[in-house]
Order: structure tokens, then C-alpha cells, then sequence
């Protein structure tokens, strides 16, 4: 992972952490192939989406960012 995308999400995992605490969850990311990526907006070049799963809440939130 190039280092900049590796501080950001580092950056913003620290930031979802204080709202939703991380450890409480699994997170999972989808990176599908370029093509294949229903989340992809026309004209993006680049998108990462993580899926986080609460099952002591009974919810699941998706965040996305292109």
C-alpha cells in the first residue's frame, strides 16, 4: 500500500475509532477489480469502501469514500 493511502486510513481509523470504538466490530474492505465495482461512481479513478459490523448492535455501516 503506498504510504500516503497507508497514513490515511491510519488517519481515519484513529477518527472512526473515538466515535464507534473498532474494537467493538469487524471491519471489512471490499476492493473489487476496477470494473466489477458497483460503488464506483462514473468518472472516479479511485474509490476503497470498509464495512463495519456490530453484532452485539445487530448493524451493519458502510463507509465510502471516491
Amino acid at each position: 500500500m503506498a504510504n500516503g493511502l497507508s497514513s490515511l486510513l491510519e488517519s481515519m481509523s484513529k477518527a472512526i475509532d473515538e466515535i464507534v470504538k473498532l474494537g467493538e466490530c469487524e471491519v471489512y474492505y471490499y476492493n473489487p477489480d476496477f470494473g466489477g465495482n458497483p460503488c464506483l461512481e462514473s468518472g472516479a479513478i479511485w474509490s476503497f469502501n470498509f464495512f463495519y459490523i456490530f453484532y452485539h448492535l445487530d448493524l451493519l455501516d458502510k463507509y465510502s469514500k471516491q
